[in-house]
């Protein structure tokens, strides 16, 4: 098992006697252009990237990481609009905060979404 790596892996159903899985490859980056509201949020996030801002971290993920900012695909949520003050206290150096920030989250995003941002976003 040593030698064994996830790229080894044939399919990815919780059933392993499946001969009908139809599951994606979560190691496959895929993007989800063609989704009007996650291109805006992912859009956003270059632009929030482009900036020029000295950043300490980034935070990649979901709704809950994309949460952090106060917004869903890139618009803002009321119910999180609380959000964005607490992350700030913590990571904006003008805030509070003893950290500079970056959210690059998207709601839905699942693996391979991630990794497909990961290689696409020009975040440097």
């Amino acid at each position: 098992w040593h030698s064994y790596r996830l790229r080894d892996i044939k399919q990815w159903c919780l059933d392993p006697n499946s001969t009908t899985c139809e599951c994606a490859n979560p190691l496959d980056p895929k993007d989800r252009i063609g989704h009007k509201t996650w291109e805006m949020a992912h859009l956003g996030n270059i632009r929030d990237a482009e900036q020029g801002e000295a950043v300490d971290v980034v935070f990649l993920g979901d709704s809950i990481t994309e949460g952090w900012k106060g917004t869903s695909f890139g618009k803002p949520i009321s119910h999180k609009s609380g959000n964005l003050q607490v992350f700030n206290s913590y990571f904006s150096e003008k805030d509070g905060g003893d950290f500079e920030g970056l959210v690059l989250g998207i709601a839905g995003d699942k693996s391979p979404n991630l990794l497909w941002r990961i290689q696409n976003e020009k975040c440097q």
